[in-house]
């Protein structure tokens, strides 16, 4: 920075010198010209710099007064232009606010500032669309749905403010049609899936929501969304009364989605086990702990599991700990599995690790279960109540 500086400076004094030796060596010359008519001649002697002086200052005069003309007599379409990135400028702010209330979670000025977007045609369809999710009621957000599905902008965007309208008039099916015809079931954005999800499930299309919410899954894994495929498939295999049936409705939504979650294993071992068909249950159980070993199959493997599949897990209850030691769920699934088949030992060590590793109410409480089991006094377990009362979870 100061070598540029000190090279500024150099050429700066550079130039002064060439103007001073220009102006003794040229400009300060005397010339001599006549000015006046044929009859009346006079002779004027002045210097070389002041014509030029004059030169340059009169230069400045006329571009001074050809901008003056030019913006007076083009002022209305200057006027125009100057509205016209003024509106830009103001449309461009609704969008900014409207994303910064959206972050912030300021429903009111999330809708206001999308609505004047829309109203000034800035993607009418996605400002309408953002407007109407924080719509403070229906009728405000019916009213702006309509004016995102019938504005121009993007046909997915469209179709989903029409199924929302349908969605909130108690039309379901029309919904998922809807988004269907417009392509959600294969889109990349999770919104659109989402939205066929929730008109599916509102349609009563059980089995048409089981298959976008196992998409969804696969995109984004999350537990409530495992949940609620497990209460999506637990819906379907309540309409299915044979072991034949239900075999086959798992084989057929595994078959379609490979990685299908474990609730749906699940959900259909909870099925069998009510139609009376231990041993199906059982077999679903344990092909689904030989695809992912998580304390979630454990638990139901300990209400509908066989005892060889329970002292099969027990007997790698080591080699899970040492791949999880931290894992205080499955600490307490194993234990579980041991207080069913009365491996009493193991599961008051199991307890006992669990217990030193996080003093939470699930261990509290099968603590106070083993005491029951182990035959000990009800002051013992009633202790261990109370401390489970106390315990967070």
């Amino acid at each position: 920075m100061r070598a540029k500086a000190i090279a500024f400076f150099a050429l700066l004094l550079a130039a002064l010198l060439g103007l001073l030796w220009l102006h003794f060596r040229y400009l300060n010359l005397p010339v001599e010209f006549s000015v006046g008519g044929a009859g009346d001649l006079r002779e004027v002697s002045t210097n070389l710099g002041v014509i030029v002086l004059v030169a340059i200052l009169g230069s400045v005069v006329l571009l001074v007064a050809w901008k003056l003309f030019y913006l007076l007599a083009f002022l209305p379409l200057h006027l125009k232009q100057w509205n016209v990135r003024r509106k830009e400028r103001r449309r461009m702010q609704n969008v900014s606010d409207g994303l910064q209330a959206l972050v912030l979670g300021d429903g009111d000025a999330q809708r206001k500032n999308f609505s004047a977007a829309g109203a000034a045609g800035v993607a009418p369809a996605v400002s309408y669309y953002l407007a109407a999710l924080a719509a403070p009621d229906s009728s405000k957000r019916q009213g702006l749905l309509k004016k995102a599905a019938g504005a121009d902008g993007d046909p997915m965007i469209q179709a989903m403010a029409t199924a929302q309208m349908r969605i909130n008039a108690s039309m379901p099916g029309e919904a998922a049609e809807v988004l269907r015809m417009a392509g959600a079931a294969t889109s990349k954005a999770n919104r659109p899936l989402s939205l066929l999800l929730e008109a599916c499930e509102k349609s009563g299309d059980i089995r048409g929501a089981l298959d976008v919410a196992q998409t969804l899954l696969e995109r984004s894994p999350s537990p409530l969304l495992r949940q609620r495929i497990g209460h999506l498939a637990g819906e379907l295999l309540k309409n299915e009364g044979s072991p034949d049936a239900i075999r086959g409705l798992v084989g057929s939504v595994r078959k379609s989605h490979p990685s299908s979650p474990t609730s749906i294993a699940i959900a259909a071992a909870k099925r069998l086990a009510a139609v009376k068909d231990e041993a199906g249950a059982s077999n679903i159980l344990g092909q689904a702990w030989s695809q992912s070993q998580d304390a979630e199959i454990l638990a139901a493997i300990a209400k509908h599991g066989s005892a060889e599949l329970v002292q099969k897990i027990l007997g790698q209850s080591d080699e899970l700990l040492r791949r999880q030691p931290d894992d205080l769920e499955l600490m307490c699934a194993l234990a579980d599995l041991a207080m069913r088949e009365k491996i009493l030992g193991q599961a008051r060590k199991l307890l006992a690790d669990a217990l030193r590793l996080k003093e939470s109410r699930p261990v509290y409480l099968r603590l106070a279960r083993l005491a029951e089991l182990e035959g000990k006094a009800t002051e013992e377990s009633g202790r261990l109540y109370r401390l489970a009362a106390q315990a967070g979870d």
